[in-house]
């Protein structure tokens, strides 16, 4: 390419979008696909750069030529991956991804669908670190908190679970080397005695260290290894005797408590089954009150993170946690060309609009007998249900009371503000707004109202460049023209929850979205984009 271009001052000529092009940057050639103009004024461009994975704005157009047929065989190098974060990245969590991005490391995928994957980064002293992982602690380091990464060893409930900071794991596993050597010499006999300490052999063949917590009458000992936390039952002769040195070497694991687990549901065994996935995997864990001091031997509260990043089992896991986005549906069953006559509920944004059906013939929305059983249950129960402990995880469907009216909805917890006093964003899916939530005003999901199915489609409109986002001027102007406006909705693609499709606004013309808002200065011209949908 370096040789080709030199020789070749053509420019590129006329602009087709996603066309492949030859790009003079970072003072050498290298493949590219335009992606649009960056400003009216100017003639600059923004590229994405194929086979390196990044994009370029500004770029003159003298600096672009038309990409030769030679050049277009070999695949590219650049994969567009989703990686599986847990939550939704905000401008902070873009900055820290860079960050992390960047480092010198090796980075692993595991990939888990079509683009899809888990993402780890190998940065010592610790091993393949998820990237949602080391957001959460680039996030708590913004907010002033310290957690702690480690490795979970083992959970019995989950008020008893045992994890080693990654900063003590080469003294832990030093030291589990050195007492497997001790071991293999050692002829002392076990002191028999509750709550005696010994060394008892496990599963895998090695001692570890041990106390007695019970001995029943057939001469059996139930026993708890002292520094993983294990309980298993064994006999006399599986047990060795150790030195006072031995016996009384500093605890080097932690042992915490999940926060938001009361005592009468810490054994409880689904409980104790998704705290069994954390093992022998890395966690995050963040004591809630690091100036406060337990008592001697009594297990720190603490929020846990899992190996992707994801929250573990906070919020009022009675009746809450099991009711996620997963399990919901849909009124109908949609499919790719269909059309519907709708009203538009709410708009996030041209790239996230909330559908409601209406009448053809009028302009009244589909009467839904189910919805309104649904919204009469809801403000007849939720009154009566007990306030929750503590905000649950995010994407949960809870109960929620919206501010503006003071009926109870369903909702589904996005995330939580950053404010003085903590709030959970609340996307009503019934009718496809969002709002803050205090705890006070949420309410645990029951299975009953978790069943009714979704009346509200959930869509994004084709056409438009979503790339650059939308200013607030940019949605208050898009939700003034759809206000109360009839439509008609083409699907052109479907998938989970997320319908892509055309939106033609009938009491204009009819007329589609794109061009009313680039005819009313919502929008520029440069935003709308000509797909052809036959080809998809």
């Amino acid at each position: 390419m370096q040789a080709f271009y030199a020789l070749t001052p053509a420019p590129l000529g006329e602009w087709v979008q996603s066309q492949p092009v030859a790009v003079f940057a970072h003072d050498f050639w290298c493949r590219a696909m335009w992606l649009s103009d960056c400003d009216a004024n100017t003639s600059g461009c923004s590229l994405y750069l194929v086979d390196f994975g990044g994009e370029l704005h500004n770029i003159p157009r003298s600096d672009c030529r038309r990409l030769d047929k030679r050049f277009g065989h070999d695949p590219v190098v650049a994969v567009i991956m989703n990686f599986n974060l847990p939550d939704r990245p905000d401008a902070d969590t873009l900055a820290d991804l860079a960050s992390l991005l960047s480092i010198e490391s090796t980075v692993q995928g595991r990939i888990t669908s079509h683009d899809c994957a888990d993402i780890f980064l190998d940065s010592l002293p610790y091993q393949r670190v998820s990237l949602g992982l080391l957001l959460v602690q680039r996030r708590l380091e913004r907010e002033g908190t310290m957690a702690c990464l480690g490795v979970c060893l083992a959970a019995n409930s989950a008020h008893d679970v045992y994890v080693v900071d990654g900063t003590k794991q080469e003294a832990f596993e030093a030291f589990q080397a050195d007492f497997e050597v001790e071991m293999a010499t050692s002829d002392l006999p076990p002191d028999l005695d509750l709550y005696a300490i010994n060394a008892a052999l496990f599963t895998d063949g090695r001692f570890y260290r041990c106390t007695t917590t019970a001995i029943d009458r057939d001469g059996k000992f139930t026993v708890q290894l002292v520094d993983f936390g294990n309980i298993f039952t064994t006999t006399a002769d599986q047990l060795r005797g150790l030195t006072e040195e031995l016996a009384t070497a500093d605890l080097l694991p932690d042992i915490i408590r999940v926060s938001g687990v009361p005592l009468a549901k810490a054994e409880d065994p689904a409980v104790v089954e998704e705290l069994k996935t954390l093992c022998d995997k890395l966690c995050l864990y963040e004591p809630i009150d690091a100036e406060e001091q337990e008592e001697d031997g009594a297990p720190r509260e603490c929020r846990v993170w899992d190996e992707h990043g994801r929250a573990v089992l906070t919020g009022n896991f009675e009746s809450v946690c099991r009711f996620r986005t997963a399990g919901l549906r849909y009124k109908e069953d949609y499919h790719m060309g269909q059309k519907l006559a709708v009203f538009v509920s709410y708009a996030m944004s041209p790239e996230f609009i909330f559908l409601t059906k209406r009448c053809v013939t009028d302009m009244t929305v589909v009467s839904d007998p189910s919805l309104m059983e649904l919204q009469v249950g809801l403000q007849k129960r939720c009154p009566e249900m007990p306030e929750l402990a503590c905000f649950p995880l995010e994407g949960t469907v809870v109960c929620a009371r919206y501010a503006e009216d003071g009926c109870w909805y369903r909702g589904l917890i996005l995330d939580f503000t950053k404010t003085e006093h903590k709030q959970a964003n609340v996307f009503f899916i019934d009718f496809g707004n969002e709002d803050p939530v205090p705890l006070a005003d949420l309410r645990g999901m029951t299975q009953e109202f978790f069943d009714y199915p979704m009346t509200v489609l959930q869509a994004q409109v084709a056409g438009l460049d979503h790339s650059a986002g939308y200013t607030d001027a940019e949605i208050a102007g898009v939700w003034d023209i759809l206000k109360n406006c009839r439509c008609t909705f083409t699907i052109r693609f479907f998938e989970k929850f997320l319908a892509v499709g055309t939106l033609m606004l009938d009491d204009w013309g009819p007329s589609p979205l794109e061009e009313v808002l680039v005819r009313l200065h919502v929008l520029p011209a440069q935003r709308v984009i000509i797909q052809n949908f036959d080809d998809h």
